[in-house]
């Protein structure tokens, strides 16, 4: 006969090192961090063609990547404890902030080469001179001041 009076195996499962959830959020958030990357590596790349500035911005980007394998190697083999994980996501968010960056920089960079063709044309538009209006602060102060204004004198 089976034991019913255990609880569901959810409640004391017993979980090498991390729990699922905390396994999958890594997961993603390592998802996330090599799709921005890879991202940000092929633009850089792929514009790298026209300016060798953005061939920089590949290795800045792949140095930072090298620093984040040595922290995670060193977290699997033991070298950094278990509870500083949060210096990995911290390392991990630095490198997707650069790539969002980088990005940015490669889609609005212009080369100082490259001629400006577009002229734009500014219309002023004047004021109607031929109204013979004081100005708001002249009117209000001569309104302030008349001869009847001034107290007489007592006595």
């Amino acid at each position: 006969m089976a034991d019913t009076t255990s609880p569901p195996p959810s409640y004391n499962a017993i979980y090498q090192e991390i729990s699922p959830a905390k396994l999958w959020s890594r997961r993603i958030f390592s998802g996330i961090t090599i799709l921005m990357v890879l991202l940000a590596m092929l633009f850089c790349l792929i514009k790298g063609k026209g300016d060798g500035t953005f061939y920089l911005l590949f290795v800045n980007i792949l140095i930072s990547c090298v620093i984040l394998v040595f922290l995670l190697w060193w977290y699997r083999t033991g070298d950094l404890v278990e509870g500083k994980f949060w210096f990995i996501v911290l390392v991990a968010s630095v490198i997707i902030f650069q790539c969002i960056t980088t990005d940015i920089f490669v889609f609005n960079h212009t080369n100082p080469g490259d001629e400006v063709t577009t002229i734009h044309s500014i219309t002023l538009q004047t004021a109607n001179l031929t109204t013979k209006k004081p100005p708001l602060l002249h009117a209000a102060t001569q309104s302030m001041i008349h001869s009847s204004d001034v107290n007489p004198p007592i006595g």
